[in-house]
């Protein structure tokens, strides 16, 4: 059973550097952001988006438990009526477990007792794959930005 528990602020310090390098790959990789720069300008959106730590209201931060073992974490925003999931991270080595419909059912229904009526999810250009995930869990496509470097 997939269970979401409330981050520590010792969790959140490890995950933070990591979300933050992750992002700066991301933005990279899908050529929107330099390498030179890319670092510094993850650091300032997350800054920006978290001005109060894990303590910005409205901003919430689990880990992932399968059978009383972390497998992974999340960072969800509910500003509204609306969840909007910023980051699902399932630990490598459970990645080949196919935990994903399980955690989004939990985290479907955590929106739910937070409020929301509807859950969006970003993804990157370069996220096919994870795509076809969500779609397949019944998520549609709303917008789609595409962008040239001239």
């Amino acid at each position: 059973m997939i269970e979401l528990k409330l981050m520590s602020e010792e969790d959140f310090q490890i995950i933070k550097g990591k979300m933050i390098a992750d992002y700066s790959k991301s933005k990279v990789n899908i050529g929107v952001w330099a390498e030179e720069e890319a670092l510094e300008l993850a650091k300032e959106t997350f800054n920006t988006l978290l001005k109060n730590g894990l303590e910005t209201k409205k901003h919430y931060f689990y880990n992932i438990y399968k059978n009383n073992e972390k497998i992974g974490y999340t960072w969800n925003a509910v500003p509204d009526r609306e969840m909007f999931i910023y980051n699902v991270e399932v630990f490598e080595k459970y990645k080949d477990m196919d935990y994903e419909d399980e955690i989004m059912k939990k985290i479907e229904e955590n929106a739910k007792n937070l409020g929301a009526n509807r859950i969006t999810v970003h993804l990157f250009g370069n996220s096919i794959e994870l795509l076809k995930v969500y779609q397949k869990m019944g998520y549609q496509l709303t917008d789609i930005t595409i962008c040239k470097k001239v």
